[in-house]
């Protein structure tokens, strides 16, 4: 009888010297290796056993293209992170930063005006006796420097020159609404001269017209010379020409806020 053959598992060396002598001896014959234990939980489990093995793998693995992946996804999270948020909302914010900032702009202006005329009132007297060589200056109207009973002289003669029909309601109110108003005498003559000034810190074309406008009204009403005059900061060239030309003085008050007079 033949004997029963045992088929017993080949060595993994005697497996790969198998199959590299039948491929040599005829190239019909496809060798069928084992895969042997599985490669990737292997490496899990050294992974897992030798942390510091890890970088070495992916710099042997990886590209530095994707080595430098993880610094570069944290500055684009950094820069989104720092990046405004919905546009819109954001172009809404600007809108109502920009519309806050004019209204504050307006308000500052106007506050600075109502100091320069503050200022202008307690200087009127000096500044048009220096620069016009007129006497007896009086302060007669105006938030500052006007005694009580010359604005209540003065207010009676524009109401009654009103009343008359000297003047018009415009004229009134643009003789009350004027920012300081002065009456002096003039050297050569003693004669009346009324001074109407508007004052700003910025002066522009507005301020000239409502200077000549106050001298015409004070003309009409109280048929004395009145003299038209600006008192500001700051004017800008072409205005300054227009008051020129339409007889209007300006007083720069920066010659006079930085010095006593």
């Amino acid at each position: 009888s033949v004997p029963h053959k045992i088929n017993r598992p080949k060595s993994a060396a005697r497996r790969a010297f198998s199959g590299r002598f039948c491929a040599n001896i005829s190239p019909m014959v496809t060798p069928q290796p084992d895969a042997g234990p599985p490669v990737v939980p292997r490496l899990i489990e050294e992974l897992d056993a030798h942390p510091e093995a890890r970088e070495p793998l992916l710099r042997a693995l990886l590209t530095d293209e994707f080595l430098h992946m993880p610094p570069r996804l944290a500055r684009i999270e950094d820069i989104v992170a720092a990046a405004p948020g919905d546009p819109e909302a954001e172009h809404s914010d600007m809108k109502t930063l920009r519309s806050d900032v004019k209204n504050l702009l307006a308000e500052v202006r106007w506050l600075k005006s109502k100091a320069l005329e503050t200022d202008f009132g307690h200087r009127a007297i000096s500044v048009i006796n220096l620069r016009f060589g007129l006497r007896r200056c009086r302060v007669v109207w105006g938030k500052t420097g006007a005694m009580a009973h010359h604005a209540e002289s003065f207010a009676e003669q524009i109401e009654d020159a009103h009343e008359n029909g000297r003047i018009t309601d415009a004229q009134l109110a643009r003789i009350f609404n004027t920012d300081v108003i002065v009456r002096c005498r003039r050297p050569s003559d003693s004669r009346t001269v009324w001074v109407a000034a508007e004052v700003a810190g910025r002066l522009d074309y507005n301020d000239i017209d409502r200077a000549v406008r106050s001298a015409d009204a004070l003309r009409l009403a109280l048929g004395d010379d009145a003299l038209p005059l600006v008192a500001g900061e700051r004017i800008d060239p072409p205005d300054l020409a227009r008051a020129q030309q339409a007889g209007v003085a300006f007083v720069n008050m920066v010659d006079y806020t930085s010095q006593q007079i």
